[in-house]
């Protein structure tokens, strides 16, 4: 059976075209423009009409509307014209459809203040290097779901800002176009894109700026493309993927970014030196060396590392990323370990080792994921182990190209096909005594076959069937951050053993509760603390008296500033206070305001401990398509 790619294609349909050969490798960008060509439009009669265009002047370059006789009319009071598809496939075809300007750099031609709703490609620009600008459109699907927003192929020039466009495959789409000149603009800017597969896809040199992309797959995609100033975005729910098969395709200028809220991090040719990623929204590596990355909390953005040698990853969970994104993503890196670390419910592929070599997966979980679970590809000398790799929705482990892995101890249970093997000489057991725990083993075998063309076998398998001994792990970063003075900030704890007896929590050494337990989800309120750091360990019995233990630091900061953004002209104010309270009221479509208020202060209340437990293992056995089990985890 063929495999599907860690992500799906880049696409100008909801069909899939595919992008990908069999051993994983980008086809040229001559057979994308080949495929992509097969679904231009053709370019459609303007409705004859005349018209008088109202005089606008543009801040940004000047722009100067003239008087035409087209169908293309001026924004009045902020409306929209609702408008067909557009189509321009030469310099001519602007003032053929009645655009007004004349596609210099002082009066560029405006397409602006349209709605466009269809299935399709809204804007299509393709082979012109007159100036031109994209401006205040609304484009959408006219059903359920739309081929791109803006798609510009080989064009020398252009502008697009604030669009708002929502349901498309792809929001905005730059390929092969660059400009004729330092002067020539090549910006996309202040727009709003939302609930799109990609936000906005790039494999050519552009500017991205100030733009706001909410819950797309990839907020910012950039492929095999150099020299991008990626600046100012706001990014929610999705974050930023960089897909490049050598390093000199990271050489890109990327700062003021947020990812959820907070700094998104690009990180380049680090040495020696420690990353606490509690306080990024995502993280993006490359040429690291020594580099420690610890303490991760990621939603709906990819973490990656490229390039990189030495590295360790650990303490670090990523949830929810887009169905165009890997969850965790290593390329060309070597002798790195991944620790205790914790992959959940992406739509893509959960991990991806993708030529690597020596890299040592351990401790971890990848789990609910749509596609692949751990994919690796022409990569060598890997080992996975004490890892549980469950509920994803292809394969739970695919090994294709490369070899000599070692993958053993493992807990391998209810993907669509537990493991798939093409590689050379993957061993599935540690040649001794221990293989994996397989969820579809029939112990009447000896042995366990590995699909795929190796004919790999577990010398050494055995049924999942129960926890032979208590386990207990939180969800999240290993150290929580709040704001004094906010609310709702909780440490959740998983506990998984056969037969419970009580548990027992303590801060800073001192017992703070105790009390009967059951499996399942044990939450622990930590409200009310005065600024400080604090250390919470949960320790969990079983009947028979074994134990375990879990620990998170709890830090609690005092309240700072307050930063409200609004476009278009992309004003910032911040205030400082121990004491704040901000309210701002919006005065555009494009305002962004964070409030945070705080009470300041020093009191201590001793936090509310709310114990709430969620499933049941009952005598710890695990059945086979029950509503909850408790696998998801790590060992």
């Amino acid at each position: 059976m063929a495999r599907r790619p860690p992500f799906p294609c880049w696409r100008v349909s909801r069909t899939s075209v595919p992008l990908w050969t069999r051993d994983g490798r980008r086809t040229t960008d001559r057979w994308l423009l080949e495929q992509m060509a097969k679904t231009y439009r053709n370019a459609m009669v303007a409705v004859v009409s005349v018209l008088t265009m109202t005089v606008l002047c543009s801040p940004l370059l000047s722009v100067r509307m003239t008087t035409a006789t087209a169908a293309h009319v001026a924004v009045q009071a902020g409306g929209l014209v609702d408008h067909p598809p557009i189509v321009v496939t030469s310099d001519d075809d602007f003032a053929a459809l009645g655009f007004p300007g004349s596609g210099t750099e002082g009066d560029p031609y405006v397409i602006q203040g349209l709605r466009i709703r269809t299935d399709g490609i809204a804007i299509e620009v393709r082979d012109t290097t007159a100036y031109f600008v994209v401006r205040g459109c609304t484009l959408m699907p006219e059903t359920s779901s739309g081929q791109c927003g803006v798609q510009l192929l080989q064009v020398a020039t252009f502008v697009v800002e604030d669009c708002n466009i929502t349901g498309m495959a792809n929001g905005i789409t730059i390929v092969n176009s660059a400009g004729t000149g330092p002067t020539a603009p090549r910006l996309v800017r202040n727009n709003t894109v939302t609930d799109c597969d990609r936000g906005v896809m790039a494999m050519t040199g552009a500017t991205i700026d100030e733009n706001r992309i909410e819950r797309c797959g990839t907020g910012i995609y950039v492929s095999e493309e150099t020299g991008l100033n990626i600046g100012g975005n706001t990014l929610n729910g999705c974050g930023l993927v960089v897909e490049a098969h050598v390093l000199d395709y990271w050489d890109h200028n990327v700062t003021g970014n947020t990812v959820n809220g907070k700094p998104l991090g690009w990180l380049i040719g680090l040495g020696d030196t420690v990353v606490d990623m509690s306080t990024y929204g995502q993280v993006l590596a490359a040429d690291c060396h020594g580099t420690t990355f610890e303490n991760g909390s990621f939603t709906g953005a990819p973490f990656q590392l490229a390039f990189s040698t030495g590295c360790t990853i650990r303490d670090m969970n990523v949830t929810g990323t887009g169905i165009t994104a890997v969850a965790l993503n290593l390329r060309g890196t070597s002798d790195t370990v991944v620790n205790n670390t914790r992959v959940e419910d992406s739509d893509g592929t959960g991990v991806w080792l993708n030529e690597c070599e020596n890299i040592t997966l351990t401790g971890s979980s990848i789990t609910g994921c749509e596609r692949t679970g751990l994919y690796l590809t022409q990569s060598q000398g890997c080992k996975v182990t004490r890892c549980w790799i469950l509920d994803n929705g292809d394969t739970g482990i695919d090994v294709e190209y490369g070899g000599s892995h070692m993958v053993w101890d493992n807990t391998i249970g209810w993907n669509r096909r537990n493991a798939e093997d093409d590689s050379t000489d993957t061993a599935w057991d540690d040649g001794v005594s221990t293989g994996n725990a397989w969820s579809d083993y029939d112990p009447s075998e000896e042995t366990y076959r590995v699909e795929g063309q190796s004919g790999s076998v577990d010398h050494y398998p055995r049924l999942i069937t129960y926890l032979e001994h208590p386990r207990v792990w939180h969800l999240g970063a290993t150290q929580l951050s709040y704001v004094n003075g906010t609310t709702g900030n909780n440490i959740t704890w998983v506990a998984a053993l056969a037969s419970p007896d009580h548990y027992e929590i303590y801060r800073d050494g001192e017992l703070i509760a105790n009390a009967s337990l059951t499996p399942g989800l044990l939450v622990i309120g930590v409200d009310g603390l005065a600024p400080g750091t604090y250390t919470y360990t949960v320790v969990i019995f079983d009947s028979s008296g074994e134990q375990a233990n879990d620990t998170v630091y709890v830090m609690v900061m005092t309240p700072t500033a307050t930063t409200t953004t609004t476009y278009p002209t992309y004003t910032t104010t911040t205030s400082t206070s121990t004491s704040t309270t901000v309210t701002t009221t919006a005065t555009s479509p494009y305002t962004n305001t964070t409030t945070t208020s705080g009470t300041g202060g020093s009191t201590a209340a001793d936090p509310a401990v709310v114990a709430v437990y969620l499933g049941a293992i009952g005598a710890g056995i695990l059945l086979l398509g029950a509503a909850v089990y408790i696998l998801r985890t790590k060992v």
